[in-house]
């Protein structure tokens, strides 16, 4: 059996070998150069032409030595009757080029998903480059949502956001949508601007579920069926967005031109674009919040501010480093010499008692508050606990003391991040303090003696309140009246004496409050003994500095000695000495002549007898 020699159409080089049974058509591509092979399509006696076709393609090697692609652009019929047989080297060709077809087959598949993936891949990383770095714009998702049409074949890529309607419950809207070229846009459709989800029950089961939904339109329920047949979609692919765990919408692709199931790289296209779109709402709704809070933080801020620059009081924050967080006007200006608190932000006070030290270096005490004050830092830190206490030192070549109260600043979680503090400058009240003191410690020892010298008085001394109570007495008088000194103190006159002797006081009080000066009268007072003794009194008033009465000082002499001594005198100045009987003559010179007055001693007394008889008696 001779092999028929090949026809070309434009002769170049030809294959090994060709059975004389075979009808082939095809293209030999060498470099951009197309040779066709034609053989004789003669059917053998008494046979009918052959019909299999099949488009195919393959490489094989030419008479060259050189391996070549080609790819049948016509048929490839073969015919074996039963009568031939196949030589080996024709079974050796058609199993090269069956194994080349399939190699070429499997080799442009892979080529064509890597330049699906290749196009998703760009799509995609436009997709999120335009996200996150455009700005923050209602245009910024439109523009983003560009760049994935190339990456597919879909006739529209769409957003639905989720809402709740008071009627309808959960439905969703359409928000963005990007179309390719011919294709005719649904954004403006009312229907779609509120699609209750009661409405569609496949859809909401499925991605309520976290679903994906991958359908021919004509084999979906009615209700969506009838929905998505009106906008003239054949095939759908939905993908949920859920943002935060709640769910927020729904992204799709949809075919117009045809009925087909989405491959998984369209899937996993979408799925990816979905999730990019999930992280993008996550950063908005973040951002929103941060913005949101930064609005409240400048809204406390701003009265929280005003509020520690009008206090006298220096308030501060640190951080754990020592660092001035925030630091308010008086601190500023008392401590560490600055007219601008945002300055003191991210420095210590290390950083400006240096910087006063430098400024002044012939004075040592210039500026010594910087290290105290950081020593007291670290001790509120380690123990992590409030603490008070006073701290002092040279501030500006004067000495300052701070009355300082420390505590530690914690995060939400309990983590020490710094200290947050308040002082005030207690100098002056310090100084008012040593001062109190001393006048105190003057008024002690002043009062002491004074305690001394009533003592020291044999004399009972009282001394009464503006109230007329008694407030002070010496131990002469206590003993005096037999009462101990603490049951005195406090009381009036009327819970101490008799009532009548009581209105004889109060009634002197009252009338040497109201002329003043000093007082002096005679009366009664009860003694220790239970009898009442004659004493006089001596008052005077004691006033304020405004001339308003403070209390009433008395002293008691007691003349119950000098009464009864003159009473003794008065009857043997009246009474004869022979006789013991009454002498009216010396009871007339007594009246009418020497008189002993109270606290004198009688000397001497000439008296005469001027008896009823006349004559001298005889002692």
């Amino acid at each position: 059996m001779a092999v028929a020699r090949a026809q070309w159409r434009t002769p170049s080089e030809e294959p090994q070998v060709i059975h004389p049974e075979e009808r082939l058509c095809y293209q030999v591509l060498q470099g951009r150069e197309r040779f066709q092979y034609f053989h004789p399509a003669t059917p053998l006696p008494g046979e009918a032409p052959a019909d299999d076709r099949s488009s195919c393609g393959w490489q094989t090697c030419l008479s060259s030595g050189v391996y070549r692609q080609a790819r049948c652009i016509g048929a490839l019929c073969l015919r074996f009757p039963a009568k031939y047989a196949l030589t080996e080297e024709c079974r050796f060709v058609v199993d090269l080029i069956t194994q080349s077809l399939e190699r070429e087959e499997a080799l442009n598949g892979m080529q064509e998903d890597l330049a699906a993936r290749l196009r998703y891949e760009i799509g995609l990383a436009q997709f999120a480059s335009t996200l996150i770095k455009a700005p923050k714009t209602e245009d910024t998702l439109s523009t983003a949502l560009q760049q994935l049409p190339d990456a597919t074949e879909a006739s529209h890529l769409y957003l639905f956001t989720n809402f709740t309607d008071p009627v309808d419950g959960l439905c969703c809207r359409q928000t963005h949508e990007v179309c390719r070229f011919g294709v005719t846009a649904q954004l403006s459709n009312p229907l779609l601007q509120h699609v209750p989800y009661s409405a569609i029950p496949l859809f909401h089961q499925e991605l309520a579920q976290r679903r994906t939904v991958n359908r021919i339109v004509a084999q979906l329920p009615t209700a969506e069926h009838e929905i998505l047949q009106s906008q003239d979609v054949l095939s759908i692919l939905m993908i949920p967005i859920f943002v935060h765990d709640v769910w927020r919408g729904l992204m799709g692709l949809d075919d117009t031109r045809q009925e087909r199931e989405w491959s998984e790289q369209e899937v996993r296209l979408l799925q990816t674009a979905a999730e990019i779109y999930q992280l993008y709402r996550q950063r908005q709704d973040q951002d929103a919040a941060l913005r949101e809070s930064e609005t409240r933080h400048r809204n406390l801020y701003r009265p929280m501010r005003l509020v520690c620059d009008n206090t006298q009081d220096m308030i501060w924050a640190k951080d754990i480093q020592r660092n001035y967080l925030f630091a308010n006007q008086a601190i500023c200006k008392q401590l560490l010499i600055t007219v601008d608190p945002d300055e003191a932000v991210g420095k210590s006070d290390l950083f400006f008692a240096e910087r006063q030290i430098h400024a002044h270096p012939d004075d040592p005490n210039w500026m010594t508050f910087g290290a105290t004050y950081r020593a007291s830092d670290a001790m509120t830190m380690h123990e992590a606990r409030s603490l008070r206490n006073e701290e002092s030192g040279y501030v500006c070549g004067q000495w300052r003391v701070l009355d300082v109260v420390k505590s530690p600043l914690l995060d939400e979680q309990g983590q020490l991040i710094g200290t947050v503090g308040c002082a005030r400058d207690i100098t002056e009240a310090k100084q008012s303090q040593l001062e109190r003191e001393a006048d105190r410690q003057q008024l002690f020892e002043s009062e002491n003696l004074l305690n001394l010298i009533i003592e020291a008085i044999p004399n009972p001394v009282f001394y009464k309140n503006a109230d007329f109570r008694y407030e002070r007495c010496n131990q002469a008088y206590a003993n005096f009246l037999g009462i101990p000194k603490p049951q005195l103190i406090g009381a009036l006159v009327h819970d101490l004496f008799p009532r009548d002797l009581a209105d004889i006081y109060h009634r002197a009080d009252r009338l040497l409050q109201q002329t003043g000066g000093q007082q002096i009268y005679e009366a009664q007072l009860m003694h220790a003994d239970g009898s009442r003794h004659d004493v006089i009194f001596y008052k005077s008033l004691i006033l304020n500095a405004d001339g308003a009465l403070r209390g009433i000082v008395g002293v008691v002499v007691d003349i119950t000695q000098h009464k009864q001594t003159e009473v003794q005198l008065r009857r043997i100045a009246e009474t004869d000495t022979l006789t013991q009987t009454y002498n009216y003559n010396r009871a007339y010179f007594y009246g009418h002549g020497t008189r002993v007055r109270p606290g004198t001693a009688l000397s001497a007394a000439f008296v005469v007898d001027h008896a009823g008889s006349g004559s001298l008696q005889d002692d």
